[in-house]
């Protein structure tokens, strides 16, 4: 590894380190938690090893609805969403642009109007 390389790594450590503090190992504890049967979380003990948790929650008819629900809300929103955007992007791609906006932006004295047309048509 060279000097500029050996540099760029030195700038990512303290993102690469805060990361791993707060995202990875949350995550790996909570992972390894789930295989615990009977945690107390006071005393930091468990009384056994297994899928009993997993178990447990596919089979919990509560589990399985807000499971139902979650997909229902993904299928119908995602799409929905993509379509409202692309109809609001089709309908404001004729709308001209001042001289001080580019076209890649959003155009200065037409973004009121268009705010306006998005929330109360």
């Amino acid at each position: 590894m060279d000097k500029r390389n050996a540099k760029g790594w030195l700038y990512l450590l303290p993102a690469i380190a805060f990361l791993g503090v707060f995202m990875v190992y949350p995550l790996v504890d909570v992972f390894v938690y789930s295989f615990e049967e009977g945690y107390n979380s006071a005393s930091q003990t468990f009384s056994g090893v297994g899928l009993f948790n997993y178990r447990y929650v596919l089979r919990d008819p509560y589990f399985l609805q807000a499971l139902k629900n979650t997909f229902i809300l993904v299928i119908i929103t995602v799409p929905v969403s993509t379509g409202l955007a692309l109809l609001i992007s089709l309908g404001s791609a004729p709308l001209k642009s001042c001289g001080v906006c580019s076209r890649r932006y959003i155009s200065c004295p037409t973004s009121p109007t268009r705010w306006r047309w998005v929330w109360y048509s």
